[in-house]
């Protein structure tokens, strides 16, 4: 029988078209923002990285059985600190930084100096790293082509900043590396980074912001399938 366009080919180009839209129009659309109960307060991220590439910004505490779940990126609230006697993440709590650790999500972890020993260590822990507490360098030179170094060419500055060495990729010193079974999360050891007027370090906070806006692979995947589909339509009704 021979293929009618109009009756159906035409149909289904709408449905895919419908189709590449929702994906596009959800692709990297909410941040869910992962709270500790032991929360440290006074670190003005939202006001310098750039988040406005999602449509959606939602909260939730990090121990919930679904933190890891329902959103496109994920940030991590600092952890309060308190040197010796500094809070450690709860078993729920590190249950979901596993998750987010082995998740193609697209995250950022902060984490910070010897003040903040335990939970790093914890942190560490998780990834198999050692923590570095104190003596680090106070700036570190770019290194790598992931996007967090994207347009900087001189080294970013850091205050009293914790580090992570092993089982994770440098990206500017031991103090900001990448993890992740697609280096999709980013771990920050100075949380103070953000404050610096330096050129680079507000360069950094736009990069973060796209970083974290970067679709997951699953979501690529479908949109080429859909894409594809759409080929094999016109082909057809070219064909016939």
């Amino acid at each position: 029988m021979k293929f009618s366009y109009n009756d159906h080919s035409r149909k289904s180009v709408k449905l895919m078209l419908c189709f590449v839209f929702m994906l596009l129009s959800c692709n990297a659309a909410t941040l869910k923002v992962l709270v500790p109960t032991e929360t440290a307060i006074g670190f003005p991220h939202f006001g310098i990285v750039p988040l406005d590439q999602f449509d959606e910004i939602i909260t939730a505490p990090l121990s919930a059985s679904d933190a890891v779940s329902g959103a496109d990126a994920y940030w991590v609230i600092l952890i309060a600190g308190g040197g010796a006697t500094a809070p450690f993440y709860t078993n729920d709590e590190l249950n979901s930084l596993s998750s987010i650790l082995s998740s193609s999500a697209p995250a950022v972890i902060f984490f910070e100096w010897l003040a903040w020993r335990n939970s790093s260590q914890q942190l560490a822990g998780l990834l198999g790293s050692t923590y570095l507490e104190s003596g680090l360098p106070a700036e570190a030179a770019p290194q790598g082509d992931s996007l967090l170094v994207r347009d900087i060419s001189t080294p970013l500055l850091f205050s009293t900043p914790g580090g992570l060495s092993g089982a994770v990729t440098p990206v500017f010193g031991d103090v900001v590396t990448l993890a992740g079974p697609n280096q999709n999360v980013a771990l920050i050891g100075d949380t103070t980074t953000f404050t610096s007027f330096n050129p680079s370090n507000r360069q950094f906070a736009e990069n973060l912001g796209d970083f974290l806006a970067i679709p997951e692979p699953t979501t690529i995947s479908l949109l080429l399938v859909a894409l594809s589909c759409l080929s094999l339509a016109r082909q057809r009704r070219e064909t016939n």
